[in-house]
């Protein structure tokens, strides 16, 4: 069994959260920097106040977690997302903005972001966010998570005379993890199967609901229970990143 100092000492080896910044507000990236920096878990390792400057930051940076206002200037925090997440699939990015539509919510989640948070969110929140993206987990605050569930009530009805056929488990275990940002690759490595059954998977779930697009596919995985706010791997890791914290 490893004693105490073999624990601090792999501990102290584990790398920090690496986090850039896109926020066109000085002020309102000092106040994110100085809660960040507070974390021993947590290293802001870049800053931008505009989409463009964004992309070439985190060409330049890698990090493990994008901070993405919606509303900036040179290209918008949305198109910011896209062409991140394009070319680099393994950086998650968490919306941090005061957008609380479902309009602005599918855009960024269509666009590849895998959080999104309101900026009247509390400190609390804002850290749980980066944690659990940077965990691999979807995270949504529970505004947009009620604005989504309540969309996907009003608008996915199936068309009169369509009775929408129930998703069969393995089925319904490809939208979870459809809706958490994997692709197919990875749904396939997860489940044990071939990336042709994945693609069935998808198929059928397409047949069965009429739903195609991440976003609409997230907001069934919500509405059926599948993706928690916070979800179980978001947690452990979240949890195993106060641990380290605290020693």
């Amino acid at each position: 069994m490893a004693n105490s100092a073999e624990l601090k000492s792999g501990a102290s080896q584990r790398r920090p959260v690496r986090v850039v910044l896109s926020e066109d507000q000085e002020l309102v990236r000092a106040c994110l920097r100085a809660v960040l920096a507070s974390q021993p878990d947590i290293e802001v390792v870049g800053e931008a106040g505009d989409a463009a400057t964004t992309v070439s930051l985190v060409a330049q940076t890698r990090p493990d977690v994008v901070i993405v206002d919606l509303m900036q200037p040179r290209g918008g925090g949305t198109h910011a997302i896209s062409r991140i997440t394009a070319r680099w699939p393994s950086i998650r990015v968490l919306v941090l903005t005061a957008l609380a539509d479902v309009q602005a919510v599918s855009q960024a989640l269509s666009a590849g972001a895998t959080g999104y948070l309101l900026k009247m969110c509390d400190r609390a929140a804002l850290l749980e966010g980066v944690r659990s993206v940077a965990a691999g987990g979807v995270y949504l605050s529970p505004e947009v998570a009620s604005l989504l569930v309540e969309s996907y009530r009003a608008a996915a009805a199936p068309p009169p005379g369509h009775r929408r056929r129930v998703l069969a488990e393995r089925e319904r275990s490809v939208l979870a993890l459809l809706a958490e940002g994997l692709n197919s690759e990875q749904i396939a490595s997860r489940l044990g199967v071939s990336t042709r059954t994945v693609a069935k998977c998808r198929a059928e779930i397409s047949s069965k609901t009429g739903l195609r697009g991440v976003a609409e596919l997230t907001k069934l995985a919500i509405s059926e229970g599948l993706v928690p706010v916070r979800p179980a791997a978001a947690e452990a890791r979240a949890g195993e990143l106060r641990a380290t914290s605290a020693l």
